[in-house]
């Protein structure tokens, strides 16, 4: 089978493809274009060129000259997500050609990993299959992090194999005879135990290794989340050592305290425990996301190791109960090249500016978090929670209430921030609870058109005023999304 291999330079005006083949280095095709800024264009041409030319033999594409550092003039675009971008886009075009992207050079490396697009896929077991499809689908809008919520609340989706209990009984649930989603309801159980016990699932570390592979094929980054030190309960349900002393467990954690114990040693071994094998599965330049939101601190009121704890700090509010937690835990997610996210509640603890705060209550609260110094990822529940309803139509699918529709998504606003602040902004991420998404074609209706705002929003700096002209572009995005068979949401009068 013959390989080629392509090159591709970049210039400030003008750009060259040249064609090789593999083995002698031979001449196939060359091109050169002027690009006029309009780099992917120009791009996507090539890609569509080659492929007349190469067939169904594979491709290795190489990166050369000065793309590393080049930016596209109209958008501020690195070149090298431009290629990406083309790339993947006559990839899905033209499926009969199969492409490597090979960047070399550290200028091209930054670029995938200084800036954090993501979706926030929090996956229930049946969702598992449709991973690889989504991460498509991402990276040919450039969205380079999947955010993975692996645990929360009453669900524990990932293999730890110090800690087989974490899957063995909260992996499975029975399902909710009203169809209504409400977790104080939820009954886990040991599905070999339980034949009722049909609702959920976990993936094993071989699993994880192989979709985070397939992600960076893509570029894309993963970044795991497990929830600390609230939304516990699946933990707590598995390792009853994690419950502060007085909490009548499960009666009271289901009743909101589900927070992890504070003053217990059992806690920050299970936590280091559960890290490290982590670092074991993502590679080092993955962060990983240590929840922190909506932390109940009541059952660190009455426990006598909490409390113990807190002398040993000599404090007198809970809150120093998490700030401490989070400061040890962070510390060590950061050994070995590492980043240590939270959301938005954990950036108020102060416990370490270095930690980035995923800020979801708003944009008042994502400039707080970047004055203070940190690094702040934007996902406001107001615009960018793909979960919520897309239009006041009854013929919407059920979803966990909320109302964002298409228009809303374009038009959300950066928050007012000084030019030194501004530069702690990574990115926007959108997210997608799965409460009521019962397989990949309802996140995918979920996801899409939105996510076209979304990244639109993030890598340009288009007017978010200007609506009618995003829509007839994402009229055209939408048709090449129908090619792949993807489940979106047609846009319809409402969207208009």
């Amino acid at each position: 089978m013959v390989q080629y291999k392509i090159g591709i330079d970049i210039g400030s005006t003008t750009a060259k493809v040249v064609v090789l083949r593999a083995g002698d280095g031979g001449l196939v095709f060359q091109r050169y274009e002027r690009h006029q800024a309009k780099v992917r264009e120009c791009l996507t041409g090539f890609f569509s060129a080659i492929a007349g030319v190469v067939g169904n033999e594979p491709v290795e594409v190489n990166i050369t000259g000065s793309v590393g550092m080049g930016v596209c003039e109209r958008c501020g675009i690195p070149f090298v997500q431009e290629v990406v971008a083309a790339s993947n886009y006559v990839r899905h075009a033209h499926p009969e050609v199969s492409t490597m992207i090979d960047i070399g050079g550290e200028d091209a490396k930054v670029v995938f990993f200084e800036e954090q697009r993501a979706t926030d896929l929090r996956m229930n077991g049946n969702c598992a299959g449709g991973t690889g499809a989504f991460i498509d689908q991402m990276a040919l809008l450039k969205m380079n992090i999947l955010h993975w919520h692996l645990t929360d609340d009453v669900g524990w989706r990932m293999e730890i194999k110090k800690y087989p209990l974490l899957t063995a009984m909260s992996a499975w649930r029975v399902p909710l005879a009203s169809g209504e989603w409400n977790w104080q309801e939820v009954k886990l159980a040991i599905q070999e135990n339980d034949p009722e016990a049909t609702y959920g699932g976990f993936y094993t570390q071989e699993q994880m290794k192989e979709i985070i592979a397939y992600a960076r094929s893509r570029r894309v980054t993963v970044v795991p989340e497990i929830e600390l030190p609230g939304h516990a309960y699946a933990a707590m349900h598995a390792y009853g050592e994690l419950v502060c002393d007085g909490v009548n467990f499960p009666v009271e954690g289901k009743k909101g305290r589900d927070t992890v114990c504070m003053g217990r040693p059992e806690t920050l071994r299970f936590v280091k425990d559960v890290v490290d094998e982590l670092k074991t599965i993502f590679p080092p330049g993955s962060p990983i996301h240590l929840g922190h939101d909506e932390v109940s601190t009541e059952s660190w009121r009455n426990c006598k190791y909490c409390q113990s704890r807190l002398k040993e700090l000599n404090e007198n509010s809970l809150k120093a109960l998490g700030r401490d937690f989070l400061q040890q835990v962070a510390s060590y997610v950061r050994q070995g090249g590492y980043d240590a996210i939270v959301w938005d509640e954990g950036g108020e603890l102060e416990a370490d500016k270095h930690i980035f705060v995923m800020a979801w209550r708003g944009n008042d609260v994502a400039a707080a978090a970047a004055r203070k110094g940190h690094s702040v990822i934007l996902s406001p529940s107001s615009h960018f929670y793909f979960d919520y309803y897309q239009s006041a139509s009854a013929a919407e699918p059920k979803a966990i209430g909320g109302l964002i529709p298409l228009r809303q998504v374009y038009g959300y606003e950066l928050p007012e921030l000084a030019p030194e602040e501004a530069r702690k902004v990574r990115g926007l991420q959108a997210n997608i609870w799965t409460e009521y998404l019962y397989d990949m074609g309802l996140v995918e209706y979920m996801a899409w058109p939105r996510a076209l705002a979304l990244a639109e929003r993030a890598w340009s700096d288009c007017d978010p005023r200007d609506y009618q002209s995003f829509r007839s572009r994402a009229a055209l995005a939408l048709k090449l999304l129908e090619k792949l068979a993807v489940k979106y949401r047609p846009m319809d009068e409402e969207d208009g």
